[in-house]
């Protein structure tokens, strides 16, 4: 017992010891882990953006297309005409004008824009275009010249860019010029015949028609935007209307001239000379075109003065014959009821009228000679004359207004 009681004493001696031996200097006590900061992976190679090409694609009209403004029944008088057959298309007493005056513009475009610029000009280089704020993918255009090349764009803009078509290309017959003023009848440009030595007269210059007092909202905007009439010239009488107009129908911009009409042979006779006089200065003044004029139909009193200023730029008596005949398509040109000899009971004054005017001259005056003579007498001048043959069959400066947007195009992108 005594050996055992030692024996511990002396092991709990020994413990103080046993880490000083047991202690080896290589084996160190285990260190925290080290922290690992994580590495971004390498950067991978990324596709480039491509933005998706837009492409313009114009359907009509197909591009060198000629287009026919004036509908079928014009077409068949103009092609078969002589003398009176307009009693054929008197029976119909309506507007048989309407038809084919108006050209649709149609595109394509592969990406949706914004909206769309239509630029429609009568030069290759576009220069002067007219423009039309579009959203659509189409647009009418009516009252366009006749004989006449045609040039168009799209350009299609989207937030900070634009892209634009190539140039599309159309033509338009040679045929009179029908025009379409809303709640007007008998309404034609006298421009876009030829003289008989081959000039062909000015268009957008003179209007004929039937009264205006009809005109609605859509019609004033067409005689602005469209034709961008000026002056309206009224052949009524005063009051005839059923009041006294003080001003015109087509809106405040229009300057409004009453001065009373003569039928046909009375242009002729010097008691109608001071106020055919006052009809024909108004044509003498380059300030007051376009000039729409006319009486109550647009063709007797319209037909009249018409005549005279056909006459005066040297149209052919048969041409001018066929433009009086046209007022029997509309409405207004048809009120006449004399059991189916209206045309040749028309006629009759017509032809009567182109004497006295012959009259003016001897046997080797032209026509376009005794109409200046006859103007002379009744007292324009020389000066005033050469005005309205130079307007009609020149270039007399005049300047007709351009339909323009206000709208901001951004840049114009192009692709390889």
């Amino acid at each position: 017992m005594k050996r055992l009681l030692a024996a511990l004493l002396a092991i709990i001696a020994l413990i103080p010891f046993i880490g000083v031996f047991t202690n080896d200097p290589e084996v160190q006590p285990p260190e925290d882990p080290p922290v690992i900061e994580p590495v971004d992976p390498e950067p991978q190679p990324q596709e480039p953006l491509i933005e998706e090409k837009v492409e313009i694609t114009l359907i009509s009209p197909e591009k060198d297309k000629t287009m026919i403004l004036v509908n079928e029944e014009i077409q068949e008088y103009l092609s078969i005409y002589h003398k009176g057959i307009g009693q054929n298309y008197y029976r119909y007493m309506t507007d048989h004008f309407i038809g084919n005056q108006v050209v649709n513009l149609k595109w394509q475009i592969s990406r949706e824009p914004e909206f769309t610029v239509v630029y429609l000009s009568t030069r290759p280089d576009m220069k002067d275009a007219d423009e039309y704020l579009c959203r659509e993918d189409h647009l009418d255009i009516s009252n366009l010249y006749t004989g006449k090349d045609y040039y168009w764009q799209i350009c299609a803009v989207y937030r900070d860019y634009a892209v634009m078509s190539e140039t599309g290309h159309f033509h338009t017959e040679e045929t009179p010029r029908i025009v379409l003023i809303e709640g007007v009848s008998n309404t034609r440009d006298i421009g876009g015949c030829y003289t008989e030595n081959g000039t062909c007269l000015n268009q957008g210059m003179i209007y004929r028609t039937a009264s205006a007092d009809n005109v609605t909202e859509y019609g004033r905007k067409q005689a602005d935007e469209d034709l961008h009439i000026k002056t309206e010239l009224d052949l009524r009488d005063a009051g005839e209307s059923g009041t006294r107009l003080e001003k015109s129908p087509l809106g405040e911009a229009v300057r409004y001239i009453n001065a009373p009409g003569i039928l046909y042979t009375n242009i002729t006779k010097e008691a109608y000379w001071p106020s055919a006089r006052d009809i024909f200065k108004v044509f003498a003044d380059k300030d007051n075109y376009p000039i729409l004029v006319h009486c109550r139909a647009g063709r007797d009193r319209t037909g009249t003065a018409m005549i005279v200023i056909l006459g005066l730029c040297g149209v052919p008596e048969e041409t001018i014959y066929k433009d009086y005949e046209l007022s029997f398509f509309s409405r207004a040109g048809t009120e006449m009821q004399e059991e189916g000899r209206e045309v040749e009971i028309l006629l009759g004054y017509v032809s009567d009228l182109m004497k006295n005017l012959h009259r003016f001259g001897d046997e080797n005056t032209t026509l376009a000679g005794c109409c200046r003579n006859y103007l002379l007498k009744i007292g324009l001048t020389d000066e005033e004359i050469e005005t309205i043959r130079l307007i009609m069959t020149g270039d007399a400066g005049i300047e007709l207004p351009h339909r323009k947007t206000d709208v901001r195009i951004p840049e114009i992108r192009t692709y390889e």
